[in-house]
């Protein structure tokens, strides 16, 4: 059966429950073009208390079959002057789950619609409230899960990275119309239309570009934490070791070899001792050998598969079998790792089991780790944990550390827009005529034109809204 298409262009009033119920209050949010006249069975009191003053809250009763039933506090927004650029109502009732089904049920006999995930924020696009990248700003800002993710949604949302961004866009277009001034009134010798005046013009922008896209991949791991991938031989410790930095028993824990299979994860914040913290996300996997195992051997083939999407690997070794070597594909692993220029952390667990006859055999061994940076811990008594946090830590804090005034782009389709016209331009750059350089510039700013504000096809649209949550 074919899916049917939401309709986001449709002109009826929306409705929605804007919060998450169970708590004091609970928010339900009403959008239309006119909202006056609508509801005078379910609120006779909203025309005279509500439509009538636009911004003030009002304390209205709500009715079903003429019967009241609930209490509420109700503010108008007469359109555009809303975040909709609708008439806007918001009603502010008590928490119970029930209690918001009941008043979206009479919204709804009363003309309204359920509004789609997004609606709201897409509507505000519609009219001309705000942009594509501020109303992405407004669903970041919600899901935020660290001061740096909200910070930079807050950002976008108030319209920063549109401002810096246009910008940039403006600088282009007036490269662009140079040229083709220039190509007009060839037989002038206009000095400033040539076309060493402008690959000079165009190179501030395009470095600009440059610097404004290589910030994505920080942003990302602001926002959704530095992806550390735990590889080593089966029982080196790796599920021991995920268990004691994430403080419980998240993963299997056995003797036995090969107990974990697929992919682990689970996100924690973590801070070292000048009390920076970051963000990250864990991933224990499959012990690195060959095996005939077939479900085994789906589980290490995963590993290999997610080492490119790492940002850090930590290498558990057992601390008593470091002269045995690493396996061959725990070799290749790492080599992998390395030749990507991944960070490697190698970590030697299970230091409290050594013997005092394995412990004099390995001394020699720990210490030329130790020298090397190598942290030998134990799951089991704690220690050396702390300092490998505190490492994990200095490895990322700085580069997550954004300077004074620095903009970061959070959106991966804004990121793939500007390298998409970054290559554009680098193209312009070598161009040996001025038609070539104003057709490249032109074809730049078509790459960059829709991610970075201008407002998209219906269908892109739709799909970006389609991502939001209900009532925003």
């Amino acid at each position: 059966m074919q899916k049917q298409k939401r309709d986001y262009f449709r002109n009826t009033p929306v409705a929605a429950l804007a919060t998450a119920t169970g708590g004091a209050i609970a928010l339900v949010r009403v959008s239309g073009m006119s909202l006056t006249g609508r509801f005078r069975e379910f609120c006779p009191e909203l025309e005279e208390r509500c439509f009538a003053r636009p911004r003030y809250a009002a304390r209205v009763t709500l009715y079903e079959n003429e019967k009241p039933f609930e209490e509420a506090v109700a503010t108008f927004y007469k359109g555009p002057a809303s975040f909709t650029g609708e008439d806007v109502l918001e009603l502010a009732i008590h928490g119970s789950a029930l209690g918001a089904k009941r008043v979206l049920k009479l919204l709804f006999q009363a003309g309204c619609e359920q509004a789609l995930p997004g609606e709201f924020s897409f509507r505000a696009v519609r009219n001309g409230k705000i942009t594509v990248p501020q109303a992405e700003g407004v669903k970041e800002l919600v899901e935020a899960t660290t001061v740096t993710a909200m910070n930079l949604a807050y950002e976008k949302s108030q319209g920063l990275t549109q401002r810096v961004s246009g910008r940039i866009l403006e600088q282009l277009k007036e490269i662009l119309a140079l040229s083709e001034v220039g190509m007009d009134f060839s037989d002038q010798d206009l000095p400033e239309t040539g076309l060493r005046a402008l690959k000079l013009m165009l190179k501030p922008a395009l470095s600009e570009l440059i610097q404004l896209e290589q910030t994505y991949d920080r942003s990302a791991r602001a926002e959704k934490g530095v992806r550390v991938l735990l590889v080593g031989q089966p029982n080196a410790g790796k599920s021991s070791l995920f268990n004691a930095l994430l403080g419980s028993d998240r993963a299997i824990v056995s003797e036995t070899p090969g107990t974990t299979r697929d992919l682990v994860s689970e996100a924690l914040e973590l801070t070292n001792e000048r009390g920076q913290t970051v963000l990250f996300r864990f991933a224990d996997a499959a012990g690195l050998r060959i095996t005939g195992d077939s479900i085994e051997s789906v589980g290490v083939q995963k590993v290999l598969g997610e080492i490119p999407n790492s940002d850090a690997i930590l290498w558990v070794r057992d601390v008593a079998l470091l002269s045995q070597g690493p396996t061959e594909v725990e070799s290749h692993a790492i080599e992998t790792a390395r030749q990507r220029k991944i960070p490697i952390l190698e970590i030697h667990t299970k230091s409290d089991l050594l013997s005092l006859a394995q412990d004099k055999s390995a001394s020699a061994e720990i210490a030329r780790a130790a020298a090397k940076g190598v942290l030998s811990v134990s799951s089991v008594t704690g220690a050396g944990i702390r300092g490998l946090i505190s490492k994990m830590v200095d490895l990322f804090a700085n580069d997550l550390e954004r300077k004074t005034g620095e903009l970061w782009i959070t959106s991966l389709d804004q990121a793939r827009a500007i390298r998409a016209g970054i290559h554009e331009l680098k193209i312009a750059e070598l161009a040996e005529n001025e038609a070539v350089f104003a057709f490249q510039v032109k074809a730049g700013l078509h790459e960059m034109r829709q991610a970075l504000g201008a407002v998209s096809p219906d269908d892109v649209l739709s799909v970006v809204f389609e991502r939001f949550c209900i009532g925003k």
